[in-house]
């Protein structure tokens, strides 16, 4: 995307939810002990132990390429004098892009990730939407269509206030 004008605000998120890292490492490294003990050690796991091949892909998909993706997701939000780029992902292949002028309001607040959006990532709701990757403050905008869009960040009073330059006036 070309834009005209400079980067007022940039900001990379990891995901920095503890109690998720440990849950996908402590699920990870379960399937790395069943397939090392039945597959390498020839010895079955569990009562009724899954067949080798079976164990192996389960092995490819949660034990290694799992934790890859969820290590390696990145929020990257990028605030420009004419929009507001945000792209997520381990490729940041997915992209949104709100025009300044689609902005109606805008405020910095700290909100409930579980309890409004259903948790953290890019979240789609009726009337209102979220991308985030940890934490409960944002920048809650509040688009011409009547829809809200909450971004997740680090620092908020920041975004808040590249908002504010982009717009080009005092809310």
């Amino acid at each position: 995307m070309v834009h005209k004008g400079s980067v007022l605000f940039e900001e990379t998120q990891t995901m920095c939810v503890v109690w998720m890292k440990i849950l996908i490492a402590v699920i990870a490294a379960f399937l790395w002990f069943a397939t090392i003990q039945q597959v390498l050690f020839k010895k079955p796991f569990g009562l009724n132990p899954a067949p080798d091949s079976m164990l192996v892909i389960l092995w490819v998909l949660i034990g290694i390429i799992m934790p890859l993706f969820f290590y390696t997701l990145r929020l990257h939000t990028t605030v420009f004098n004419d929009s507001i780029e945000l792209r997520f992902g381990p490729l940041k292949i997915c992209k949104r892009e709100i025009k300044v002028d689609e902005i109606v309001s805008f405020q910095n607040r700290v909100y409930k990730p579980i309890k409004e959006y259903g948790g953290w990532g890019i979240r789609i709701g009726f009337r209102k939407r979220a991308v985030s990757m940890s934490g409960n403050r944002g920048v809650e905008l509040v688009l011409k269509n009547g829809k809200k869009f909450m971004i997740g960040t680090q620092r908020p009073d920041e975004l808040y206030d590249a908002i504010q330059t982009s717009k080009g006036k005092t809310v």
